[in-house]
């Protein structure tokens, strides 16, 4: 079994699929947004990789949302 790895994952990765559905983005389009590969960012929009501090701030600048929530 696969769990989050990290502070900002832990539950967030609900909030990721809340924010991506709501603005109908695929997962390759957000990879594409925040210059990764799909595969990195599924694995962390599901929990199953923590990913890097730039993602994080990556995300948190493409959603507007503070990596705490």
């Amino acid at each position: 079994m696969n769990r989050p790895h990290s502070r900002y994952v832990e539950g967030s990765h609900f909030r990721l699929i809340e924010e991506r559905l709501a603005r109908k983005w695929s997962t390759f389009d957000i990879a594409k947004k925040i210059n990764v590969s799909r595969s990195t960012y599924t694995q962390v929009e599901t929990g199953c990789r923590r990913g890097s501090e730039y993602i994080w701030d990556d995300l948190e600048k493409l959603f507007g949302v503070p990596k705490e929530e």
